[in-house]
């Protein structure tokens, strides 16, 4: 499986998140969006709403923002609980 590259993680609303990167194939590249329902830090990844794993490009700096998304999302999610 093939990583995103040039990925971007932002907050649509209060409790959504989408990252958005690149995924460099042999024809060329394809844009991609997902819809965050979970992130693995272990991988470096997000599970999409879809339930598909995406893997991202790893970077101390994108660990770190994918932490804090994840911690948003736990948050976010108790409180509308």
């Amino acid at each position: 499986m093939t990583a995103l590259t040039f990925w971007e993680a932002r907050r649509l609303d209060a409790v959504t998140w989408e990252v958005t990167g690149v995924l460099l194939q042999r024809a060329g590249s394809l844009p991609v969006r997902v819809t965050v329902d979970r992130v693995d830090l272990e991988q470096c990844a997000v599970i999409g709403t879809d339930g598909d794993l995406h893997l991202l490009e790893y970077s101390p700096e994108g660990l770190s923002a994918l932490a804090f998304v994840q911690a948003d999302l736990v948050q976010s999610r108790a409180v509308q609980s």
